[in-house]
Formats: structure tokens, sequence, C-alpha cells
């Protein structure tokens, strides 16, 4: 390695490009704020460039202290908030900045238009979910109850009832909008081209890897977990002992149907019948459509501690999706809180798993296996809390972000 190239790798600067806010309210962006402290702990000028619209770039001044990086802030009204100014403004930074590679991180259907416009630059691009093989909104890859066989960049003309369909089109969403997804021609071109020019995709699963083979030649295809904040989401039972029943924790959207409340819903009806020693806590918006269960406890949306004693406090996790989840982040955050978890044999949650030691796998959406195998858990404390530790045991040897931040590393370096 020459000696030029060893002193750019010494003082590397680093762009970050993303959706960026703060606090999180999904795991993408705790993994950009992981990612972008670690590479400034390793001393690497890192910028995050975010614009200031909407959700994105409201960093709220109470939490800012936990962002180590520089923000740089595009703003935009609602008048140009679109794809085209985004790009435009995006490069022109990216000028005055000079950085020595670029990172892109959570921007849905934006994401295009992001890596176009650092095409200069040796270029990074995660890839959080299916939003380049999908032109809906966060990439579901999802319809009629089913995963999606096809890729928007393959077949676009498969994509046409999805984007087309009248539920789509009455409720047609910001993003789509700004981004021109409903444009399907012209999003599509934007898309295909943008693919060309990134030197590294991360993911984060085999399943995801897949995927994306069939659009991104396999050379390019970096496999990179999710991380979890082991010294946050740890093991603490003081509260376990003194209920009177068993805690079930479901860290999924009420409101999303990919998520598969209902099959947890239908599954503890089932054990209700017969007993009535468990409830199920859910942490997130009030859903007045599913209050009338008597095993429920709906509570508001957690974050900091109070979303680690929720995992730690619990008895069992559920993670019931019925949709290939790129990675199953609340289950890998139970797994390190100590906590058993039943979990659908469904994309990503595949990767980390190991189905009867380190977790418990049911078909997605079969409500009567989910039943079964929560009944089997609260019948057995002893069964249930080995498969914690040795949940917490994988944990600490694969995903710690210290690890996962080295891995970026390793990337970036190799540009």
């Amino acid at each position: 390695m020459s000696q030029k190239r060893l002193l750019r790798i010494k003082n590397m600067k680093i762009a970050i490009i993303d959706n960026f806010h703060w606090p999180p309210v999904g795991g993408g962006t705790r993994a950009i704020k992981e990612v972008a402290n670690g590479f400034v702990e390793r001393g690497y000028e890192t910028t995050l460039i975010t614009p200031n619209y909407g959700f994105r770039g409201k960093i709220l001044p109470a939490y800012d202290h936990e962002l180590k990086f520089k923000i740089h802030k595009l703003d935009f009204n609602k008048f140009n908030f679109n794809g085209f100014y985004l790009h435009k403004k995006i490069k022109s930074t990216l000028m005055k900045l000079a950085p020595d590679a670029v990172l892109i991180g959570n921007a849905n259907l934006f994401k295009p238009y992001m890596i176009l416009a650092s095409r200069d630059y040796p270029t990074v691009v995660r890839l959080y979910a299916y939003e380049l093989l999908c032109p809906l909104y966060y990439g579901l890859l999802f319809k009629n109850n089913c995963i999606c066989a096809h890729n928007f960049i393959s077949s676009p003309h498969k994509c046409i009832p999805c984007i087309f369909n009248k539920n789509y089109v009455t409720k047609l969403n910001f993003e789509a909008l700004r981004s021109f997804s409903f444009l399907l021609p012209l999003y599509h071109r934007i898309a295909k081209e943008s693919l060309k020019y990134p030197e590294k995709f991360i993911l984060t699963s085999d399943y995801m890897k897949k995927r994306f083979s069939e659009i991104i030649p396999t050379k390019k295809l970096k496999i990179i977990p999710h991380g979890v904040a082991t010294d946050k989401f740890k093991p603490y039972d003081s509260e376990r002992s003194n209920r009177e029943f068993k805690r079930i924790f479901a860290p999924c959207r009420p409101d999303d149907p990919i998520k598969g409340l209902d099959t947890l819903l239908e599954a503890a009806n089932i054990l209700w019948k017969h007993r009535h020693d468990f409830r199920i806590l859910i942490a997130s918006y009030a859903n007045t459509s599913i209050i009338k269960y008597p095993f429920l406890i709906q509570e508001g949306w957690k974050s900091g501690n109070e979303i680690y004693s929720a995992y730690a406090t619990s008895d069992l996790v559920v993670v019931p999706s019925i949709w290939a989840e790129p990675f199953g982040l609340a289950a890998l955050e139970a797994m390190s809180s100590g906590v058993a978890v039943i979990a659908s044999r469904t994309g990503g949650l595949t990767d980390f798993i190991e189905d009867g030691k380190t977790g418990i796998f049911v078909p997605p959406g079969d409500h009567e296996a989910l039943a079964s195998k929560i009944n089997e858990l609260l019948n057995d404390d002893e069964y249930r809390l080995r498969l914690g530790v040795e949940a917490r045991k994988k944990v600490l040897i694969r995903y710690s972000w210290s690890q996962i931040v080295n891995e970026y590393i390793s990337v970036i370096k190799g540009l």
C-alpha cells in the first residue's frame, strides 16, 4: 500500500447521508448513530448530511449530547423538497466537504437521488429494507399477505398493479409524491442508473443478499448485521419475580399488519380459554381496535431506559412478523436482554436465532403453532430461562456495536 493511501486512510474524512432525526423511532436511525459515533471514536472526521424538513433533521436539544459527529442540515420547504432538489443540494455539499468516502443510510424512496449525488466519491450504500427492489414506501416486497417474488428493477411492469391500485392512489403518500416514485418509468430509470456507482452495498442478512443479488453483482454485496447496545439491552429480573402473571412483550407496531400482531392476538385468545396467568405488553401508540382483549396491556411509545426495561423485565418476547424481515432487530434486542424469543421463521430472523437454543421459530401467520410454543415456554421456566442465557451469550460474541463498526471501517478502507 502506497504512503499516500496510508495517509489518506489515517486522516480519512467520511460523509454520511441519511434522513436522520434524534431520538429515533426505528432501528435504522439507531444504527447510523452508533456507526457515526464509532467512526469519530476511532479518529475519523465524520459529517452527517441530512435534509431538514418534517421529521428529517429534527434533533431534540435534550438528546444532542448523544451525537459525537458533525451534522450538516440541508434546509427545504414544502415547495422544493423533492428528489431533484435533494440531489442538487447533496452534490453541492459534498463538493465543499470533499470526503474520502461516503456512506448512504436511511433514505427510503429518496435513496437513488442520494446515490447519484455521491457518484464522484467512493460510496458505500447501507440497505435497511427492500427500497431498491420495491417502489412502495419502505420497500415492503409484500402483497396480498405474501412475500413478493418480483423486483422493481428487473420487472417494473409487475409493479404497476401496486402503484396504481385504488388504495395506493387515493392515499398517495408524501414520499411517493416527492420522490416521484409514482411516475414509474421515470423513477425506474433513476433507480436503475443509481445502482452502477456504489463500490459496496451493505446488507443485514443472507435473505437480503439473496434478493439483492437479483439486481446487483454479488461481489458488491457485503453482509454486516445490525448491532445492539449490549450495555443497555442487558438482563435484570428484579421485577419478574414480584408479578402474579408472566409478561409477554410484543415490540411490534399494532397499526402495521406485516408485523403480525393479529397472529399473536389470535394465539393469545386460544391460550386465554385455558389460562389467565399471562399478559401481553404492547409499547406503542394507542390503537382502539385492540383494547377489547382482557390480556392486553397497552402503553405509550417507549424510548431510552423505558424500552430497555420493557425487554429486560419481560418473561418472553414474541416477534410474529408475517413479511420477510430484512433483519429483525427487535428479536436481537430481546436476546441481548437475556429474554427468550419466539419469532417467525422468515427473512433475516433466521440468520441469528438458533431454533431451540437461542430462541424458537414458528411458521409466519400460524397462530395455533404460536399458541403452542408460548404455552410450552410459560410452562417450562427452566427451558425459557436457558434460552435467554444462551441468546445473551451469542449476542456478546457477535453483535456488539464495537465489532460492527470495525466491519464498516474495514469496508470503507477497502474502497
